[in-house]
């Protein structure tokens, strides 16, 4: 995890657990960082896992193997990290869905905030010209913010 975060969390009162990967910080291990030897050993603690990685080799090493690894990563994550956004289930297909579950979630006085906000990040898709694109576009959208 990276110092800075980790700091910020201890100091805002949060118990913090990371994977030993070299010498203790003294400061934080003063705030109260605790040390584990595996990422498992910290997933089985956690109730909040937060990533921090530099660079897109060691996302990659996250994202696409060990704990993190999901058939949707394992299928979408590469091209996210390429940038390649050739068309699987299109943009404006996400759209038409998530429109009709906001339109039955209005029509029975609940909110769906998330589903919202996705639909705000495909509307942004669509405007920079990826309604025909992958969802996977996504990524450039929010690269955009």
């Amino acid at each position: 995890m990276g110092r800075p975060m980790a700091g910020h969390l201890l100091d805002a009162g949060h118990e913090v657990v990371t994977v030993r990967r070299g010498t203790l910080d003294a400061t934080l291990a003063e705030k109260g960082l605790r040390e584990l030897d595996s990422p498992a050993a910290v997933a089985a603690e956690a109730e909040v896992i937060i990533t921090m990685v530099p660079d897109t080799p060691d996302v990659e090493a996250v994202l696409l193997g060990g704990l993190a690894q999901s058939k949707i990563l394992d299928v979408h994550g590469a091209r996210m990290i390429e940038r390649t956004f050739d068309p699987g289930f299109r943009i404006r297909l996400h759209q038409k869905d998530l429109n009709l579950a906001l339109e039955g979630a209005r029509s029975l006085n609940l909110a769906l905030p998330g589903t919202a906000n996705a639909q705000q990040l495909f509307q942004a898709c669509a405007a920079l010209g990826g309604a025909g694109k992958a969802a996977a576009a996504m990524a450039a959208a929010l690269g955009r913010a």
